[in-house]
């Protein structure tokens, strides 16, 4: 592991609005059915920083460890949100704040994307993989700055030490499809529209 240890606190939650973290838009680009979290975003944000720090080699700890050095990583979740057009696109932005022996070594703002490519329709499993790869592009980032500012960071690992990831990364939020008006659900994880129902004959 990595020197020395990191002590995670839990991130919170800034978003403005805290209701849902996506959209469904018609072809018109109206909006017509929300996102909506089953689960806790914050803790959701927080367990993919941890697995993101511990698959980099860094040892993380809920609290210090007596005589052994240790920095502090702590933030602000600013935006957690996925829309659904002709593409999917999941926006990431968060703050993040790094403590060692009581001073500020790194302050700074985080942004990224992803995306589970081409909407062919509105289904719960392509919002999580949008969002899995948002979350997890953007934390790339973050680990690259914790690299070069925790000090003291062991050598790097050798090919045969790590392992490429061949898998999507599994820490998907939970929520739900909310139907709007001239809607109705398809199955459990999806929505479908009346696309000829007078509502979307309205003006834009």
């Amino acid at each position: 592991p990595k020197s020395p240890r990191i002590v995670l606190q839990p991130f919170a939650d800034y978003r403005k609005d805290k209701s849902k973290i996506g959209t469904v838009r018609n072809g018109f680009g109206m909006a017509t059915a929300d996102v909506v979290p089953t689960n806790n975003v914050a803790d959701w944000f927080t367990r993919a920083v941890k697995t993101e720090l511990e698959n980099s080699g860094y040892t993380v700890l809920a609290a210090p460890e007596a005589g052994k050095p240790f920095a502090v990583l702590s933030g602000q979740i600013q935006n957690v949100w996925c829309d659904m057009y002709f593409n999917y696109n999941g926006e990431i932005a968060f703050d993040a704040r790094l403590k060692q022996d009581g001073k500020d070594i790194l302050v700074k703002h985080y942004e990224g994307n992803g995306s589970a490519g081409v909407a062919w329709g509105a289904t719960t499993e392509s919002f999580a993989q949008t969002l899995a790869l948002a979350i997890s592009s953007t934390l790339k980032e973050l680990i690259a700055d914790l690299d070069n500012n925790v000090a003291a960071p062991a050598a790097k690992a050798t090919p045969r030490e790590y392992e490429i990831p061949t898998e999507l990364p599994t820490l998907e939020p939970g929520f739900k499809i909310v139907p709007a008006e001239a809607q109705r659900r398809h199955g459990s994880r999806g929505v479908e529209g009346a696309w000829r129902d007078p509502y979307y004959r309205k003006p834009v």
